[in-house]
């Protein structure tokens, strides 16, 4: 799970000629990208049941054909033979999420086919109240994970049985603890 901060981490104690990065690589390995990725991952291993198919990172084509969308995470289902998309767009950034990130997220949603009430946001770092309203609007489901502490030097420092997905105030109440292992 944790492979790429071994690899960003195999870098320490480089020469600077050695530890040149094409632009991708940088680009990749940026310390807010690697942190959004981290949740990612806990989102998409959260969500790992029977009978669903969880996705990470994955690319639909725009209902009008002009292009594809990523998707942070992607549940598919069926219910009574009917197939079922939830869509959920993750964020771990220092602010609370504001509602031009909502809107961005409907637009998404809308664009690729699937409808809002079948969006889920999650942020580590809560929201703001417009953005609560905007997503309570939208039908959209706003979740705060937290238990999640900061990365210093590009290590993470997690305790993984502490992580905990909450609704967000004003949101219709559920909780999702991990089972991981420490």
């Amino acid at each position: 799970m944790f492979g790429e901060y071994k690899r960003l981490n195999s870098r320490v104690g480089m020469s600077k000629r050695s530890a040149k990065k094409s632009t991708s690589e940088k680009k990749s390995q940026h310390p807010s990208a690697t942190k959004g990725k981290l949740v990612e991952e806990i989102v998409q291993k959260m969500h790992d049941s029977p009978n669903v198919k969880v996705e990470r990172r994955v690319f639909l084509d725009s209902v009008g054909g002009s292009g594809k969308r990523e998707i942070d995470i992607l549940l598919t289902s069926s219910v009574a033979g009917y197939p079922v998309r939830l869509a959920i767009e993750c964020k771990n950034e220092k602010t609370p999420i504001g509602s031009p990130k909502i809107d961005a997220f409907v637009g998404k949603l809308q664009d690729v086919g699937i409808p809002s009430q079948l969006g889920i946001y999650v942020s580590a770092s809560g929201y703001t109240g417009g953005a609560i309203e905007r997503a309570r609007k939208a039908g959209i489901k706003t979740l705060v994970l937290t238990g999640l502490t900061r990365i210093v030097y590009r290590r993470p420092l997690l305790r993984l049985s502490n992580l905990l997905l909450t609704s967000s105030p004003r949101s219709r109440s559920s909780r999702y603890r991990t089972s991981y292992p420490q």
